[in-house]
């Protein structure tokens, strides 16, 4: 039997291997939003985290690929950070739902627990903080 046979006698087979295919096109990729501290103190990334989650909850997150919104801006400005740019990360590298770090290309990803500690939220909405194995949602 030859593909175009098998093709003709299986709609399903043509129609699994062009969402393959598709998928393959549209792997993961985040964006790293890149901020200036502008106090006189020096702050870390723990500092900025801390006051993106709070602008998470005040004006609500910006979605991946997006810039952010001037909402979004002024209230990490209130909080001493300016916004520089917005990086695209094409490492094909994400977080995923559960805060692992995961690496894919396809339909395959393969995901580790992150080293250090992401910042996230689960598929309940809820935001979550992943150091290694241990993840704690509140």
């Amino acid at each position: 039997m030859t593909i175009k046979q098998t093709f003709r006698r299986s709609p399903m087979t043509t129609v699994m291997l062009a969402a393959f295919t598709l998928t393959g096109l549209f792997t993961a990729a985040a964006d790293t939003s890149i901020y200036n501290d502008i106090t006189k103190h020096r702050r870390g990334d723990n500092e900025l985290h801390a006051d993106g989650n709070y602008c998470d909850e005040k004006v609500g997150a910006t979605p991946n690929h997006a810039l952010p919104t001037t909402a979004y801006k002024k209230c990490m400005l209130s909080r001493g950070w300016r916004f520089d740019h917005k990086r695209r990360d094409n490492t094909n590298t994400y977080i995923n739902d559960d805060g692992m770090v995961c690496r894919g290309s396809g339909f395959v990803a393969v995901c580790d627990p992150p080293q250090g500690t992401v910042h996230y939220r689960n598929e309940q909405g809820e935001p979550c903080t992943r150091t290694g194995l241990v993840a704690l949602c509140f």
